[in-house]
């Protein structure tokens, strides 16, 4: 120890504590032969049960085959008697097995240099825990004014939303009169409430929840955990076949895209365009060109006159069959009842407020499924979906009304994500309502990238 800086000595001995002493349990300790005479007496080896004796001091070496005494070895420099400094425990270490009443002397009395040592090891780990007994406490005091802080923000997120009404002014200064809504309620409530006002007295400039960054990451709580209870109300069923009957639109679209490319390329136009890719492609790798004007030779038959010429050969009996054996492919996989199935299912897309909902196909669509719907369902189907067209609607014009309030003058530059987010509470206070502190807390604290970020 004499070898470290004063001021470190201590923290390296609060190491070696917190590590504890070296006792490999599993380790087979080797005999040796102790004494002149070799016999069956004479070998000897370190016991193991000394690890449970002596647990708090003992250590063993497995290269050197002896056994330390740690505390002793922290705490010799601090002893000016040499004798115990250079104790065989502590400098050369220990291997006369056969003699086990050293162990018992090595300890001595209540004042003997062990048991000072001992008691040094001791209290130096109590002073240690009572220096981290301080910090956790001081560092809890702190946790729970954060708490106080951001559970304020949170009362005041919610007020905002559930009246639509808008978090930030056009002048945010010290200076200004009106530092919009979410801090003017902020220092309303600091100067109404003692225990947050509190919380708020020397926070740190990095805590005080005020920035707008933190405004958005409350919102984005609210509108997540709405969303959740929603998902988990209805089912996440639903949600999977809005999905579904996009991707079915999407589908559609590509079936009908696909069928117009093969007909393009049939066309002058189409085979132009695609004889200048071949050319290309040739010209950039040095490869010969056929003149497409000149007669076709069958490599099989080479005097036999064919009667056409290279671009119908290579157009019409190559170009064109395969495009015959895409297009024979593609009607198998995607024959009238497949596609009339795919274009009634379209009818249900919620894409650009249902502009794809026709009635007609929808019953076209269940009559397709008998087993599902019997003959009274149709009778009644018809009804059914002119309700649910008009309740559809009648939904969206309540949240685009909703939207006029909530994207104000002072909000006319909100993003998408905060708009959807912010129309979510406005049109589901109800659902808002039910969501407690403790939840939002608790997803704030979870967000990606929470941790190590300066708050504001």
């Amino acid at each position: 120890m004499a070898d470290y800086h004063p001021n470190q000595r201590d923290e390296i001995r609060r190491k070696y504590l917190t590590w504890g002493p070296h006792q490999p349990r599993g380790f087979k300790f080797p005999y040796r032969t102790i004494g002149k005479k070799k016999n069956k007496n004479s070998e000897r080896r370190f016991n193991p049960d000394w690890f449970d004796q002596y647990a708090n001091w003992i250590e063993y070496s497995e290269k050197e085959d002896r056994a330390y005494c740690l505390c002793c070895y922290l705490f010799r420099d601090n002893v000016k008697d040499m004798h115990h400094g250079h104790d065989a425990f502590v400098i050369k270490g220990w291997n006369t097995w056969n003699k086990t009443k050293r162990l018992v002397t090595h300890v001595g009395d209540r004042n003997s240099f062990h048991n000072r040592a001992l008691k040094d090891c001791d209290d130096l780990l109590k002073k240690d825990q009572s220096i981290h007994a301080a910090l956790h406490r001081q560092s809890q005091i702190e946790k729970n004014k954060h708490l106080i802080r951001l559970n304020a923000a949170i009362d005041v997120c919610r007020y905002l939303l559930h009246q639509g009404q808008s978090f930030r002014g056009h002048d945010e200064s010290k200076d200004s009169e009106n530092n919009g809504n979410y801090k003017e309620m902020m220092d309303y409530t600091i100067k109404q409430n003692d225990v947050v006002a509190k919380a708020f007295k020397n926070a740190p400039d990095n805590n005080q929840l005020l920035s707008p960054k933190i405004q958005k990451d409350i919102v984005e709580c609210f509108a997540k955990e709405m969303l959740s209870s929603m998902m988990d109300e209805i089912g996440s069923g639903v949600f999977r076949l809005l999905i579904k009957d996009k991707d079915i639109v999407n589908a559609i679209s590509d079936v009908e895209s696909t069928k117009r490319e093969l007909e393009n390329l049939r066309t002058n136009e189409g085979w132009s365009s695609l004889m200048e890719k071949v050319t290309f492609f040739c010209e950039k790798h040095d490869i010969s060109i056929l003149d497409m004007g000149n007669d076709y030779v069958n490599p099989k038959k080479p005097r036999q006159k064919t009667g056409i010429n290279n671009e119908h050969h290579y157009r019409v009996d190559c170009f064109f069959a395969i495009l015959d054996l895409l297009g024979k492919e593609f009607n198998d996989r995607f024959n009238v009842v497949n596609s009339e199935l795919l274009v009634c299912m379209s009818a249900l897309s919620p894409s650009e407020l249902f502009a794809q909902f026709d009635k007609e196909k929808l019953l076209k669509l269940a009559n397709l499924y008998p087993d599902d719907f019997n003959r009274k369902d149709m009778m009644t189907l018809e009804h059914e979906l002119s309700l649910y067209i008009d309740n559809i609607l009648n939904d969206t014009r309540e949240i685009f009304s909703a939207m006029k309030i909530v994207k104000n003058a002072l909000r006319n530059k909100i993003g998408d994500d905060y708009l959807s987010h912010s129309l979510i509470y406005y049109v589901e206070k109800g659902l808002m309502d039910t969501i407690t502190n403790e939840v939002i807390v608790d997803r704030f604290h979870k967000m990606k990238n929470r941790r190590g970020r300066n708050e504001m």
